[in-house]
């Protein structure tokens, strides 16, 4: 049966449709997106361990976490989108962009992976510290000191 599925004319340009959808969207497969996407398996696995240690299992953060990891794939697809139009193809910020992902989620990992009782050493746990008290005091893009704010013409 599944032979006869893989085998037949349907399946053949189905998955050769997918393939050539997902190959225009996200464009030349990098080394970086590969390192993002293992990064976020490992995240989500450490997040739901978290969860289960604290007897915090619940849905709706999971499926919170999962939506923002989707739209950190869409980041993905906008600077893949902005590389070709705009810069021949050559994955500049699609580069970019994985690798401010890779910061970030690597930043969870590592808080989570010490949630889980791992010992990490000091500076780190500084560093996520104050990451999390600048995110916390972050300014509104409508603070900025910019001419419209200021009530000069643009």
């Amino acid at each position: 049966m599944l032979a006869k599925l893989l085998s037949s004319t349907g399946f053949t340009v189905g998955t050769t449709f997918i393939g050539g959808a997902l190959a225009v969207i996200f464009g030349t497969w990098l080394p970086l997106m590969t390192a993002v996407l293992i990064l976020q398996g490992a995240d989500i696995l450490t997040g739901v361990l978290v969860g289960r240690k604290k007897k915090e299992i619940s849905s709706t953060p999971f499926f919170d976490g999962l939506k923002k990891k989707v739209g950190m794939w869409i980041l993905v697809i906008l600077a893949n989108v902005l590389d070709t139009t705009f810069l021949g193809g050559v994955p500049v910020l699609k580069s970019a962009v994985c690798t401010f992902l890779l910061a970030g989620e690597g930043l969870s990992l590592i808080e989570n992976v010490g949630l889980l009782g791992a010992p990490i050493p000091p500076f780190i746990t500084d560093y996520l510290e104050k990451l999390r008290d600048d995110s916390a005091s972050s300014v509104d893009a409508s603070q900025l000191n910019t001419k419209e704010n200021k009530g000069e013409d643009a």
